[in-house]
C-alpha cells in the first residue's frame, strides 16, 4: 500500500510531502516440491522456504531457485547445515566458480572464500 501524506495531514509543514510504502510479507506462488519465496521488501530480498540445500537437488528445483533470484535479487537460505564442498557444489549449479587470487580460501575448497572480521 502506497499512501501519501498532506501538509493538511499530521502537522507537517507546508512544504513537506511524505510517502509512506507498507508491504506485508507474503509468500509467492508455490514453486516445485513445495519451495516458497518469502518477500521481505519490496524491492528485493526473499528468504527460500522448504528447501534442504545439502540434498540433490533436480534440475527443476535449480531452475525455480534461479527464477527466485531473478525475482528476489537476494535470497536467504535458512537452518542450512552444508560442508564446504556441498556449498561449492551447490554454487556451481548456477555456473562456474572463480577462485579468488588473493582472498584467503578454505584449505581443501578453494572455490570457498574465508571472509572474517575482526
Amino acid at each position: 500500500m502506497v499512501r501519501r501524506i498532506f501538509p493538511s495531514q499530521k502537522g507537517l509543514a507546508m512544504n513537506e510531502i511524505r510517502t509512506e510504502i507498507r508491504v506485508a510479507p507474503r509468500q509467492t506462488a508455490p514453486t516445485p516440491a513445495g519451495l516458497s519465496f518469502e518477500r521481505l521488501a519490496p524491492a528485493l530480498g526473499a528468504v527460500v522456504h522448504n528447501l534442504d540445500l545439502a540434498a540433490p537437488l533436480p534440475d527443476t528445483i535449480i531452475q525455480a531457485i534461479r527464477d527466485g533470484l531473478d525475482e528476489h535479487q537476494v535470497l536467504f537460505f535458512r537452518d542450512q547445515t552444508l560442508s564446504p564442498a556441498q556449498q561449492r557444489d551447490f554454487a556451481a549449479r548456477f555456473g562456474e566458480l572463480h577462485v579468488h587470487p588473493v582472498y584467503p580460501q578454505h584449505e581443501t575448497v578453494p572455490e570457498i572464500m574465508i571472509l572474517e572480521y575482526d
